[in-house]
């Protein structure tokens, strides 16, 4: 018969503790797959992703090359929703009103995932900027 004694013993529910503890964790991906988009030049998919942005309520509000990176490509979108709630909470907030978006010349596209950005950015105030979207 095996004894456990009273320090292991609480080990033991620390340790189980910890672990039921991190299921319960929030886990997001800063950014997102988007949909893969048809061979075509840079130039032709940047102006496909952003009519798909314009579309959907977004403002580009700017656009990079960066050189020594060829084929790729970042567009910045924002909406008036968004710069709305971030404005009422003032300060560093605004550093979140931009979402970025990635276009590859392979198609790939990619984007910030705005909530798991909104909650690093924001931190505390997460909760009131979500409430008033």
């Amino acid at each position: 018969m095996v004894f456990i004694g009273k320090h292991e013993l609480k080990k033991i529910i620390i340790l189980f503790g910890l672990l039921f503890a991190s299921q319960l964790s929030l886990a997001l991906a800063p950014y997102l797959q988007g949909t893969k988009l048809p061979d075509a030049e840079l130039s032709a998919q940047i102006a496909l992703v952003e009519k798909n942005l314009e579309a959907e309520g977004f403002k580009v509000i700017g656009r990079h090359t960066p050189k020594g990176l060829p084929g790729r490509a970042t567009l910045v979108a924002t909406d008036k929703a968004m710069i709305e709630s971030l404005r009422a909470i003032g300060g560093s907030a605004v550093v979140a009103s931009g979402i970025r978006v990635a276009v590859q010349a392979d198609g790939t596209v990619s984007y910030m995932n705005p909530d798991y950005w909104y909650r690093a950015y924001l931190r505390g105030q997460f909760k009131t900027a979500q409430a008033q979207q």
